[in-house]
């Protein structure tokens, strides 16, 4: 039976994935779309911080040397759901628009003692937009009319991981336990998904006296890729197994890689009539099987965090991604990408539980169970404009609200992130955007363990 649930798990859900409309940015129309955060539910409310943070209650693929802190016999499934509400506002006017999607999903539990294992999907980039711009022609008889732009594009790439992670060494205390660890990950990643675009050029004129003209393109990638981790902790105080002050690093690398990418474009003219239906005139280019690389260049991430009493949490991330080197090759010609930059964040977050789950009995009042999160971050975006390069600043918070009447380790967690991108100088767009981050948390009961061999029928 429960095998059979994980192979719906695997089947259906990059179909559910990859059937979304992800995102509503007009900025995600150039270079891979918008770059989604790969932080999960908890970190999301924690200004997406992760690299150091590992728990054996959750999965964290930000670094998958953590999966090797997951307890033996408890498998882990986290599923969330991303809602955002934009406000799009240039020098002349400014638009409300809404989305949601979901943004994670994810199964991990323990091999043996030193050996952790995640699978899981979540979109790597997003795609989706409408631009319509109107201007006036006139045409060599004198007669003017509008003539209307318009950009469209969905789509987005999809990022399906399994990872494995090794504890390389442990070093125990025969009274404190645990005193200092290290662990080694990686996650193969499959990278799957196809940017779609269309631009029209549309002349209003009432008659057929000017063809409209459209082009259409769509950048397929699949291919394979890695990401590499390390994990290390150690107790800078300890006086029992529940009285101590941990310390927690990680970096994390994506190893550069040429990605295979297939473009498919439709260049043509066309008339409609008062139904929008398109009727194609002319083909001035068509071309289904263009073959060549879209380069995914380094990326570096380094975090820290302090634990407390497993009470209180703080830590803080550095990335890095050298987009500079980002290139896209079709039939041996390099595409230009001047809107792309090296770019870089920096996130801080924390998190308290008045009551942690190693001190908790079963008439601790509830309130106290709960974790609260609050959290920040700025990022300089990879794309720029001219020599402008956009940047984000968001806080969140949130919190984590424990299934205790399941008899489980399962929870809730919920957050909320509030944050501005761009500047409406210099004819460009700014957004201002509220983030809302549902997710739950399921393990078995936490007397039921899966995967262990019974010793008496």
């Amino acid at each position: 039976m429960r095998l059979k649930y994980l192979l719906i798990i695997i089947v259906f859900v990059p179909n559910l994935l990859l059937g979304q409309t992800t995102s509503i940015s007009p900025y995600s129309g150039f270079g891979l779309g918008e770059l989604v955060p790969q932080g999960y539910d908890y970190s999301f409310a924690m200004g997406g911080i992760g690299y150091a943070f590992n728990d054996s209650l959750s999965i964290n693929p930000m670094n998958p040397a953590s999966y090797s802190h997951f307890k033996k016999y408890n498998p882990i499934f986290q599923v969330g759901y991303k809602g955002q509400f934009l406000k799009v506002s240039s020098s002349l006017n400014s638009q409300e628009l809404n989305n949601g999607t979901i943004n994670n999903i994810a199964l991990g539990f323990k091999l043996g003692s030193k050996i952790g294992w995640a699978f899981g999907f979540n979109p790597a980039t997003t795609v989706g937009y409408k631009i319509i711009v109107t201007d006036r022609f006139t045409d060599g008889n004198g007669k003017e009319f509008p003539l209307i732009y318009n950009f469209e594009g969905d789509g987005g790439y999809t990022k399906l991981y399994m990872g494995f992670s090794y504890e390389i060494f442990e070093k125990k205390d025969t009274i404190l336990g645990q005193m200092s660890s290290l662990s080694a990950g990686i996650n193969i990643n499959y990278y799957n998904g196809n940017k779609r675009s269309l631009y029209d050029v549309i002349y209003d004129s009432g008659d057929f006296s000017y063809y409209n003209t459209r082009f259409e393109e769509s950048q397929i990638i699949s291919d394979f890729g890695f990401d590499l981790g390390l994990q290390y902790q150690t107790y800078l105080k300890k006086i029992s197994p529940s009285n101590y002050i941990n310390l927690s690093l990680g970096v994390t690398f994506n190893i550069p890689k040429n990605l295979n990418t297939t473009w498919k474009s439709n260049y043509y003219t066309y008339t409609y009539d008062a139904l929008e239906q398109i009727f194609p005139q002319d083909t001035i280019f068509y071309s289904d099987d263009l073959k060549g690389d879209t380069y995914i260049p380094l990326r570096l991430g380094i975090g820290l965090m302090v634990d407390i009493n497993n009470q209180f949490q703080i830590g803080v991330d550095y990335e890095k991604q050298n987009w500079n080197d980002f290139k896209q090759v079709v039939n041996g010609f390099e595409i230009p990408n001047n809107n792309v930059t090296d770019s870089w964040r920096i996130s801080a977050g924390l998190q308290y539980t008045m009551v942690p789950l190693t001190i908790r009995k079963m008439n601790t009042s509830y309130l106290k169970t709960i974790t609260y999160r609050l959290g920040g971050r700025y990022t300089t975006n990879y794309l720029k404009f001219q020599d402008y390069q956009l940047d984000d600043k968001a806080i969140s918070f949130g919190f984590n609200f424990p299934l205790s009447k399941s008899q489980s380790y399962s929870s809730v967690n919920f957050g909320m992130e509030f944050g501005t991108q761009g500047t409406t100088e210099n004819g460009l767009i700014k957004q201002d955007y509220t983030n809302i981050m549902v997710g739950i948390i399921l393990l078995p009961h936490r007397f039921n363990r899966w995967f262990q061999k019974k010793k008496y029928n």
